[in-house]
């Protein structure tokens, strides 16, 4: 028999994911002109940036699945491609 155990205090909210953050993302300014309009046009971005508001807590799962890398510029632009513009002020939503 399953039981279930009531609590009286309400959990802590969320803050994580109840809190939408936007990534601004552009090509690697280290490409070419014509490699980042390809980009550009790929994305389509808007004055050569992409934003995307995102639950703060997937912020760091997206940056993955796009791999875009925020510690360090990988060594050839072509395989990075994209940037994320504002890494500071969503720093403290990544995993460390």
């Amino acid at each position: 028999m399953l039981r279930t155990i009531c609590s009286r205090s309400h959990p802590a909210p969320d803050t994580a994911w109840n809190t939408n953050i936007v990534l601004r993302i552009k090509p690697d300014p280290r490409l070419n002109e014509a490699q980042q309009a390809a980009i550009i046009h790929d994305y389509g971005m808007h004055n050569g940036e992409l934003s995307l508001t995102v639950r703060a807590a997937l912020a760091h799962y997206l940056l993955q699945e796009m791999q875009i890398n925020i510690k360090m510029l990988d060594g050839n632009p072509v395989a990075q491609q994209l940037i994320l513009v504002n890494v500071d002020a969503i720093k403290p939503w990544l995993f460390t």
